[in-house]
C-alpha cells in the first residue's frame, strides 16, 4: 500500500486544524479517530506524523496569538483556563488523582450518568429523528453482514462506533440547569448540534437499507416509485421538522426576530442614549447597540448601584410584574441600596421597562 502523499497530509490537517480552531474541545475524538484509523490502515509514519503536527501548529498560531490578547495566556481557551486551572462550573470532575482528572476532562467532563445519556440520546436522537434512525438501524445489519468481506466497511463501523461512543459519553451526561431552555427548544437545543456527526454517520446506513430494497425489484417504474416514497418522505419530514415542528422552528424564529426588532426600537425610543439595560434573559435583544448587564447571582446590583452613583440611568427589562412581584423584587434588592421605581413603560403584551433608582 502506498504511503500518503505529503500534499494530502498537509491539506487534510489544514482542514482539520481550521475545524478545530472553530471548536477546539472536539479535538479529543477527532484526533483519536484519526490515530485509530491510521493504525487500522497501517498508514502512520514519522514523516507524516511530524508534518501533521507542524501543520496543526501553524494553523493554531493566530489562535494562540488572540488567546494571549484575550485571556493573557496563549493556551487559555474559552472553556479551559490553563493558567489558573479553573474549569467551567458545568464540569463535574470528581477525582483527586491528577491523571484521572485529565482523562475525565477529556472524555467525561460532565460526569458519568448512564440514564441521562440514554434519555438525552433517545429524546434528541431516536425520537426526534426517528425517520433517520429506524431505517439506519436496519441498514446497520446489512452493513455488518457486508463488512465480513470488506475492510473499508469495517473501518466505517469503527468510525461510527468511536465517534458515536465518544460524543455520547462526552455530552450525554450534561443536564441543563435551566428547564425553560429544555421546554422551549428541540432542534435548537445544544445536544442536536453536538451530535451532528452522529446523525451524519447514520445517513449512509439509511442509504444502505434504501438501496437494498430498491435492488430487489427489476421494474424501473417500481424503483422510481419506491425512490420517490423513500427520498420524498425523508425530505418532506425534514422540511416539516425544520419549518413547523416545536417551538424553535424557522417560522417561529423569524417571528421572534421580528418581535425583537420591535422591542428594541420601542425600548431605545424610551431611554437615554447612555442608558444601561439589565435583563435576566433578553440581553441579546439590545447588545451590542446598547450597554447591557446580565447576571443571576445578585452581584450585578452592586454594579447597578455604582452606575446610578455616577448618574448613569439603568433600566430593567423583563416580564411585566404584578404589584406583589414588584414589591418582592424591591425587597430582594433592598440590601444593595437600589430599587425599581413606578416609572414603567409597557413593551408589547407581556413585557415592561422599569427604571432603577437609588434607595
Amino acid at each position: 500500500m502506498l504511503r500518503p502523499s505529503w500534499i494530502f497530509v498537509v491539506l487534510g490537517f489544514l482542514s482539520i486544524g481550521i475545524s478545530l480552531a472553530i471548536r477546539t474541545n472536539e479535538a479529543v475524538w477527532i484526533l483519536l479517530l484519526i490515530l485509530l484509523l491510521g493504525l487500522y490502515y497501517r498508514r502512520i509514519n514519522w514523516r507524516s506524523l511530524l508534518l501533521a503536527v507542524v501543520t496543526l501548529i501553524v494553523v493554531f498560531l493566530p489562535i494562540f496569538y488572540y488567546n494571549n490578547l484575550t485571556f493573557g495566556n496563549p493556551f487559555n481557551f474559552g472553556y479551559l483556563r490553563s493558567d489558573t486551572g479553573a474549569l467551567p462550573t458545568e464540569f463535574k470532575v470528581e477525582t483527586s488523582n491528577k491523571y484521572l482528572q485529565y482523562l475525565q476532562i477529556a472524555f467525561m467532563p460532565f460526569g458519568w450518568h448512564p440514564r441521562a445519556i440514554w434519555h438525552n440520546f433517545f429524546t434528541y436522537g431516536l425520537q426526534l429523528f426517528w425517520y433517520l434512525f429506524i431505517p439506519a438501524i436496519l441498514g446497520g445489519f446489512i452493513l455488518l453482514k457486508q463488512s465480513l468481506r470488506d475492510k473499508n466497511k469495517r473501518s466505517y463501523i469503527l468510525t461510527l462506533v468511536i465517534v458515536s461512543g465518544l460524543l455520547l459519553l462526552y455530552y450525554g451526561s450534561w443536564v441543563f440547569a435551566d428547564p425553560l431552555t429544555v421546554s422551549l427548544n428541540m432542534l435548537g437545543l445544544s445536544y442536536v448540534r453536538y451530535w451532528l456527526p452522529i446523525y451524519i454517520l447514520f445517513l449512509p446506513l439509511w442509504v444502505m437499507l434504501f438501496l437494498a430494497i430498491i435492488d430487489r425489484w427489476e421494474s424501473f417504474k417500481l424503483k422510481a416509485l419506491l425512490s420517490l416514497i423513500f427520498i420524498g418522505g425523508f425530505v418532506g419530514l425534514s422540511i416539516y421538522q425544520l419549518y413547523f415542528f416545536g417551538n424553535d422552528n424557522l417560522r417561529l424564529i423569524k417571528k421572534n426576530i421580528q418581535d425583537y426588532h420591535t422591542i428594541y426600537n420601542n425600548v431605545v425610543a424610551g431611554v437615554e442614549d447612555n442608558a444601561v439595560i439589565w435583563s435576566e434573559r433578553s440581553d441579546k435583544i439590545f447588545f451590542p447597540q446598547k450597554k447591557v448587564i446580565f447576571g443571576h447571582d445578585n452581584q450585578e446590583f452592586v454594579g447597578i448601584k455604582n452606575l446610578l452613583d455616577k448618574k448613569i440611568p439603568v433600566y430593567y427589562f423583563g416580564f411585566t410584574l404584578s404589584d406583589r412581584e414588584f414589591a418582592d423584587f424591591n425587597n430582594k434588592i433592598s440590601d444593595y441600596k437600589v430599587k425599581l421605581t413606578q416609572d414603567q413603560m409597557k413593551i408589547g403584551e407581556r413585557q415592561s421597562l422599569y427604571k432603577f433608582d437609588i434607595k
